[in-house]
Formats: C-alpha cells, sequence, structure tokens
C-alpha cells in the first residue's frame, strides 16, 4: 500500500497548490476594522449620522442624499501590529504550530460622490468607495485549528473591499440610501488521472473561477434639525444595517488510478474573511456650527460565524480498494475525528464615541474611542483562535490648502492616527497534553493614514 500512500500525498499537494494560486478574500475588512477614509480613521469610525463625503457608500448611504456637489477623496493607510502570543510551551521557529503573528498591512483608499440632475436637482446622489491593499490584491488564510493565529488582525484586512451605494434626499431633514458591498466566492474542480505503470499523469485538469457576492447596506439619516430656543445646537440620528458577508472557497479535486479501480476525492472548503451582519444607530450633535459630537452603537451578530479553518473531505473508494479489504477505512476524517467544529462566537455590542471641531480657519482636528468586545470564547481545549477586547483610540487632523494655479476650490489634507489596543487575555487548557498548552496574547495595532480630499 506504499504506493497508494504516495498516490494520496500527490492528491492532496496539487489541489491545495491549486487553491493558494486561486485564492481570492472578500468580507470584514480594513473599513469595518479601522476606517473607510480620513474623517472616519480620526474618529474611531463614529460616523453613520456624519455626511461629509464620499465614504458614506460604505458607512451610511443615506448621507449620500446630502452630497452637493462632486467629492473625491484618495489616500494611504499603513497598518503596524504589534502582537504577541506568549505559550507556557517553548516552540522551535520551525514548528508549524508555532504562534502566527500578523505582518503590516499597507493599501490606497479611494472614493468619490456625485449628485444627479434628474427630474429634481440636488436630490439623488452616488457614491463609491474602495480599499486596495498595496502587496496581495486578494488573501485569505485559514491556519490549522490548534495553531494560535489572530483572527481579526492576521489577514481578514488584506484584501480588496468595493462598496456602490445611491442616496435620496426626501426632504432636507431626511434622506435614505441603499447600497451594496461587493465581493467574489472561488468555486472550481481539479481531476487528475494517474498511470501508476508509466508513473505520469494522464489527464490534468483545473476549472477554477471567481463568482460575484453582493450584501446588502441600507440606511436612513435624520437630520440636521434644530431644537426650540436653541439655535447654536443641531442634530442628526441615523440607522444602518450591514449583511453579512465571507468569502467562499470550495475546490473539490479528484484523482484516478488508472488500471487499479481506485478513485481519491478531496474536497476542500474554507469561508474566510467572515463579517457578521450588523446593526448600527447613532446621533451626532453640531454645536455652534463649529464642533461635532457623535456616538455610535453597534449590534454585531458574531454567532452566525462559521468555521474560519479550512474543512478538508477525504474519500478513497473502488472495487480494486474494496478487493484489498480496505472499505471505507482510507476515508478522512473518520467517525468522531472531524477538527472542524463551530467556533461558538456570540454577539457583541461595540461602541464608538467621536468629537470634531474647526480650531482655526481651515483648521480641523477630531478624536475617536471605540470598543470593540470580543466575539472569541475562551480556547480551552483544541482550537486557538486568538482575539482581545479592543480599545481604540484616534487622533486626525484636516488642514485646508488652497492652490489657486491648480484648482478653484481649495484641497483638503487629511492626517490620522490609531491605536487599537488589545486588553491582555489569558487562555487555560484543560488539558496538560494539550498540543500547544495555555497562552496569553497581548498587543497593539498603530495604524497610519494621509489623505487628500477634493470637492469640485
Amino acid at each position: 500500500m506504499s504506493m497508494l500512500r504516495a498516490r494520496h500525498i500527490v492528491l492532496v499537494v496539487v489541489p491545495v497548490v491549486a487553491l493558494v494560486a486561486s485564492l481570492g478574500a472578500r468580507a470584514g475588512g480594513s473599513a469595518e476594522t479601522y476606517g473607510h477614509d480620513g474623517v472616519a480613521l480620526g474618529r474611531a469610525g463614529a460616523i453613520v449620522a456624519d455626511d461629509s463625503g464620499p465614504g458614506a457608500a460604505f458607512a451610511n448611504p443615506a448621507a449620500l442624499g446630502r452630497v452637493r456637489r462632486p467629492t473625491m477623496h484618495a489616500g494611504f493607510q499603513l497598518a503596524l501590529p504589534q502582537l504577541a502570543i506568549d505559550t507556557d510551551r517553548q516552540f522551535d521557529p520551525a514548528d508549524p504550530l508555532r504562534p502566527a503573528i500578523p505582518a503590516p498591512v499597507a493599501g490606497f483608499a479611494v472614493g468619490f460622490g456625485m449628485p444627479l440632475e434628474l427630474i429634481v436637482k440636488d436630490r439623488v446622489s452616488l457614491g463609491f468607495t474602495a480599499y486596495l491593499p498595496s502587496v496581495a490584491l486578494v488573501r485569505a488564510r485559514a491556519y490549522d485549528p490548534a495553531r494560535p493565529s489572530f483572527y481579526v488582525f492576521d489577514s481578514a484586512t488584506e484584501h480588496y473591499e468595493l462598496f456602490a451605494s445611491v442616496g435620496l434626499r426626501l426632504m432636507d431633514w431626511l434622506s435614505v440610501g441603499v447600497g451594496t458591498r461587493l465581493g467574489a466566492g472561488q468555486g472550481g474542480e481539479a481531476t487528475l488521472v494517474l498511470d501508476p505503470v508509466r508513473n505520469r499523469f494522464t489527464r490534468q485538469e483545473l476549472d477554477t473561477s471567481q463568482f460575484t457576492v453582493n450584501s446588502l447596506i441600507a440606511g436612513v439619516l435624520v437630520g440636521p434639525v434644530g431644537f426650540d430656543g436653541i439655535d447654536q445646537v443641531k442634530a442628526r440620528a441615523a440607522f444602518v444595517v450591514r449583511d453579512r458577508s465571507s468569502f467562499d472557497v470550495i475546490l473539490p479535486a479528484s484523482l484516478t488510478l488508472g488500471g487499479l479501480d481506485v478513485g481519491l476525492v478531496l474536497d476542500l472548503v474554507t469561508l474566510s474573511n467572515f463579517s457578521p451582519r450588523v446593526w448600527t444607530g447613532g446621533v451626532q450633535l453640531d454645536v455652534l456650527e463649529r464642533w461635532e459630537f457623535a456616538v455610535d452603537v453597534q449590534y454585531a451578530q458574531w454567532s452566525e460565524a462559521p468555521s474560519p479553518f479550512l474543512k478538508v473531505r477525504n474519500d478513497i473508494s473502488g472495487e480494486g480498494l474494496a478487493r484489498l479489504g480496505f472499505g471505507d477505512a482510507l476515508d478522512a476524517p473518520g467517525p468522531g475525528q472531524e477538527r472542524v467544529i463551530s467556533p461558538g462566537f456570540v454577539d457583541t455590542v461595540n461602541v464608538r464615541a467621536a468629537v470634531e471641531g474647526e480650531v482655526a480657519d481651515g483648521v480641523v482636528v477630531r478624536g475617536g474611542y471605540g470598543l470593540r468586545p470580543t466575539p472569541v470564547p475562551d480556547q480551552t481545549s483544541a482550537t486557538n483562535i486568538v482575539d482581545n477586547t479592543a480599545h481604540t483610540l484616534a487622533f486626525g487632523a484636516g488642514v485646508r490648502a488652497d492652490l489657486p494655479l491648480v484648482a478653484q476650490r481649495p484641497f483638503w489634507f487629511n492626517v490620522s492616527y490609531q491605536a487599537v489596543l488589545m486588553a491582555p487575555r489569558r487562555a487555560d487548557k484543560t488539558s496538560a497534553r494539550d498540543a500547544i498548552g495555555s497562552w496569553t496574547s497581548s498587543g497593539a495595532v498603530h495604524h497610519i493614514g494621509v489623505e487628500l480630499r477634493y470637492c469640485w
């Protein structure tokens, strides 16, 4: 049976190589984790009731209804993780189960908003925003269930994000909007036929493609509305829902051994970069037409999350194998040996707050705080999904630049910095024979953004 085992190894290696070569990713991402543009980054994402630009295509499509002139933004973002997983057991650098530490991720963010002159002028606006990583356009990882790895910050922010929306201003104080998160899935099939006598493949085919996946975004924006007797304060309120999304990779592969009547089938399935369905409500107060105070509360349905691990099913069958008396003995995983189980995530309530104000002519400062409780339960047994409750501190500034020789209207240059601080977390294993043992995770992610904005 050594030859059969060798062919089994070939079956495993070839489809995995094909899968990695064709991977793409779509869900979650940089916009949800950090922010979609320079204003959102400096406000820790407390932006759902704001109407400051084309980033509303992601944050709240209804805010596009208040875009009166064509507006665009383009920027660069850099995330620098400084995260650690300290294990009680010492690992050799070459050990495949050593903790995985996220690498820096850089990318470009662009967007535009444009009012349409339809039957009624300045009532309907279109918006588009996108995030494009600078190194890997798309990436998805599924580590071994036993390997400790950060769930959110490893590869979930290293893939493209596309949002397209339309906003309608029904009244001066009421707008609605709808949009879509444009994504993709990956599917296909690998087929191999091996002639064991001549030791060569007589057939080798791969058919794989990406298919479009769309997730709904819908929102409403009320305001600004004033208060009786208080002329210098106006309020806005908003509500947004974004549907769940994931990048699904399904790639079955088959290998037939010519002349032996033995067939091998390997199914590879993973649901990468899951983003939960979120319901967000927010309010904002505009004071003296110079200062803005905002609070967002978000309910994230993490309990719907699938397993983040690669699901593998191996089926070896055929009359030749049955004659040898093996039957289903070589199929994997066997009964009770499945390592990919539900992660048991729990729903979370995220809170964000921000302040923004004009401190001098043409100079705006902003800051924010965000709390994201972890949805990941205690890792006490076989799996090691690492995630910490995160506290985000954000700061930003915008400076107006008049360049009359370049453009008739001024540019705005925005800079931002975020420190995503991880509350230390300890995982104590229930078994002393656990492959990894107990561990503690901690650290921070530093995020820097620069952006140029122009309104025609």
